[in-house]
């Protein structure tokens, strides 16, 4: 049963794809909730998206993909990697702020693999092609 809870995503506000990342949290009472994706920190979007310029060049970042709440007051922004070299890849950029802030904070920036990005391209269209003589096949 944790398992089947821990798969579920946590709140978010998508523009395209889903939360691949769980956010829970239990309680002593042993009632399982998610942090609620809090206002000030989901629209720190273009925050976030400064904070990857600083470390990556422009043409290498996308749209913004998701804000997902990991924790109350702490929020990760999601923007599409578009080099070549990174195929499948989205920068992650956590932001903070305490309760009574009105701004919010960056905390990390980080490039991180999505589901598709172990395979390099050729492998990803070779294991396509695999696939549709496998079903051609059968």
């Amino acid at each position: 049963m944790l398992d089947d809870l821990f798969s579920r995503s946590s709140s978010t506000v998508a523009a395209g794809g889903g939360a691949w990342r769980s956010a829970y949290a239990v309680g002593e009472d042993g009632v399982v909730t998610t942090p609620d994706l809090d206002s000030v920190l989901a629209a720190a979007v273009d925050l976030a998206r400064s904070a990857v310029l600083e470390i990556a060049p422009a043409e290498h970042v996308g749209e913004h993909v998701e804000a997902v709440a990991d924790a109350d007051l702490l929020v990760t922004h999601f923007f599409a990697c578009t080099s070549t070299a990174y195929r499948g890849w989205r920068w992650a950029v956590t932001v903070v702020r305490v309760a009574d802030a009105d701004s919010a904070t960056v905390a990390e920036v980080v490039l991180l693999p999505g589901s598709d990005a172990l395979l390099p391209p050729a492998a990803a269209d070779e294991a396509a092609a695999g696939a549709e003589r496998a079903s051609a096949a059968a």
